[in-house]
């Protein structure tokens, strides 16, 4: 077996121990040094009877409507690695390896990228997404290269799926599932399994599956981690690097119990745990989001876009009456081999200034972090608005603009 990229981490925070008692989400997609990253909108409509959906390796039957999404992908795929839809449903996912039917992650099916977007577009709480997910699971199974260069680059997924209300861990083995439901606290994933006996629901199959591995008797209790894991890159039992350092930066960073959106910006550009990596790194950290989520005010969703999130700037993103004239090209991949969209153009071109620790790359760090203040104290307005049907003036800074204001600062 090759050796695995470790990549990707999610975190939630539930309102308990955050500032403005919202449900607060955050993730960071790492993904192939040659891959780009686009930030896209899709409108929600009705679908005609009996009509499809091409997702990246397999059709599938499309539902009569699906809900409008914001999500953060891999340009060249269907599915994506994180996003939100307008019921303030968020969902990341995090690839995971099993020594277990290991094979089974080759065969082209629904990668777990493409049913993250479909559980997005099906959903309107955390727990339908759940539902929708694992319906397509069993239904058609997961596998398939999740790099366009590489066949043989594939896995099983983990996945964070929030709502206003609550959270949830799902874990996948092929079309075996797992999940954790988390009601208080906090919670985060990276690459390897994390459900260990606390299980709250599962495939009708686990049990079996579990004795067909050979580790399980059915005598105890059953740690899906220890069971399913792969023994080459450690179970939480075993420990993990990058699981346990998000875990010890959101023990940290709750303990007054007052987490907010800086909190979790601060987490995602943590560079000594490894969560942040520059785009140098075989597997950068492609892009990033943090998701504000509220049942009684707006939901506000911030997306980075570009690599490297200690060097890029979270904009914010409102489902709005507006919300589809929101995302420009700019931040949409065009239909070329690389796929740069201008925003990504023109924050590689400018990359090494930025890391750069003269007056130039200090002098424009700081202009970036203003820009980013600006759409976090104006965002922190909307926040309050109960007023669901908001048009883009009312919004202050929208997507669009900080998204032109940040091009401006790399002229």
């Amino acid at each position: 077996m090759k050796e695995q990229p470790k990549s990707c981490d999610t975190f939630v925070v539930l309102p308990n121990l955050t500032q403005d008692n919202r449900v607060i989400f955050g993730k960071n997609s790492d993904r192939p040094r040659h891959e780009v990253q686009e930030v896209v909108y899709f409108e929600g409509k009705k679908h005609e009877p009996d009509s499809t959906v091409q997702c990246t390796y397999i059709t599938i039957p499309q539902v009569p409507e699906t809900q409008s999404v914001i999500l953060s992908k891999p340009s060249w795929m269907f599915g994506a690695e994180m996003g939100s839809n307008g019921c303030g449903v968020v969902i990341g996912n995090e690839a995971v390896w099993s020594d277990y039917k290991s094979h089974e992650s080759d065969v082209k099916r629904l990668l777990g990228m493409d049913l993250l977007r479909l559980g997005l577009e099906r959903s309107t709480s955390a727990k339908s997404a759940i539902d929708v997910i694992t319906d397509l699971l069993e239904s058609y199974g997961q596998g398939g290269p999740c790099d366009k260069n590489d066949a043989g680059f594939s896995y099983f997924n983990s996945f964070i799926i929030a709502d206003p209300i609550e959270a949830y861990v799902l874990e996948t083995v092929h079309n075996v599932w797992v999940v954790e439901r988390i009601t208080s606290g906090y919670r985060n994933i990276s690459n390897v399994y994390s459900i260990q006996t606390k299980i709250d629901f599962h495939s009708k199959n686990l049990f079996d599956e579990a004795k067909a591995t050979g580790k399980w008797n059915g005598s105890t209790d059953l740690n899906f981690a220890a069971v399913f894991g792969s023994s080459n890159d450690g179970t939480v039992s075993k420990g993990d690097g990058r699981y346990a350092a998000g875990k010890a930066l959101l023990q940290n960073h709750t303990s007054d119990k007052k987490f907010n959106l800086d909190s979790m910006t601060m987490i995602l550009r943590d560079k000594m745990s490894g969560i942040c990596r520059d785009c140098y790194n075989s597997f950068p950290t492609a892009s990033s989001q943090v998701s504000l989520l509220s049942a009684e005010h707006l939901n506000i969703h911030y997306f980075t876009g570009t690599p490297d999130s200690s060097v890029s700037v979270f904009k914010p993103f409102v489902f709005a009456k507006s919300s589809k004239n929101e995302l420009t090209t700019l931040t949409k991949s065009p239909e070329t081999e690389d796929g740069k969209h201008d925003l990504y153009v023109k924050h590689e071109a400018i990359y090494p200034i930025l890391k750069s620790k003269n007056a130039d790359g200090t002098k424009l760090r700081q202009q970036l972090r203003r820009l980013e203040e600006l759409c976090f104290t104006e965002m922190n307005q909307v926040m309050l608005t109960t007023d669901k049907d908001l048009v883009e003036d009312r919004l202050g800074i929208t997507f669009n603009k900080a998204v032109d204001l940040e091009i401006e600062l790399y002229q």
